[in-house]
């Protein structure tokens, strides 16, 4: 948690990075026998600093628990991940893969919306480049933001990409 701060203050990398301690963790979802979102603030950090390689490693170790344990949540986090790395590094195609795969998640399992306005959110560029996301696009204009939901980051993070597909 504190890391995200830092880097939504604009901490320098490193210091984001060293608090996150990704080099030799094995990342997991499972905290003392439960699944804890908390992971999400620490993913959130590395895409804020743009720490690719690192939430790299994440994604691969959280696709590895999703499959070996069968959770929910560490396959739409490493997913979710793996197509914000994707777009960064301008691999569209593969960040849409991704991206298909995190949404169908998230409305598969009716899944709340703060999930829906990460995902679109970490993957704006391939949400407005991608031609075969049209319908994606059309999610983005028509989900209806509860209030106080849309005056909150997570509103505002939908607020972007609805005015990139527009732009586009």
């Amino acid at each position: 948690v504190i890391a995200c701060l830092d880097a939504e203050r604009g901490a320098p990398v490193a210091d984001v990075l060293a608090l996150l301690d990704p080099k030799g963790t094995r990342w997991t979802i499972r905290r003392h026998g439960r699944e804890s979102s908390f992971l999400g603030q620490a993913i959130f950090a590395l895409v804020m600093v743009d720490g690719e390689a690192e939430a790299e490693r994440v994604a691969a170790d959280l696709l590895e628990e999703a499959r070996a344990g069968g959770s929910l949540m560490a396959m739409l986090f490493g997913v979710g991940l793996a197509a914000s790395v994707e777009a960064r590094r301008g691999d569209l195609a593969a960040s849409e893969a991704h991206l298909a795969a995190a949404l169908e998640l998230i409305t598969d399992n009716d899944m709340n919306l703060m999930a829906l306005t990460t995902m679109l959110n970490f993957c704006l560029d391939t949400v407005v480049e991608r031609r075969a996301l049209a319908e994606t696009a059309a999610l983005v204009e028509s989900v209806e933001l509860p209030s106080p939901f849309g005056e909150t980051q997570s509103g505002a993070m939908l607020g972007e990409v609805r005015a990139a597909v527009r732009f586009a």
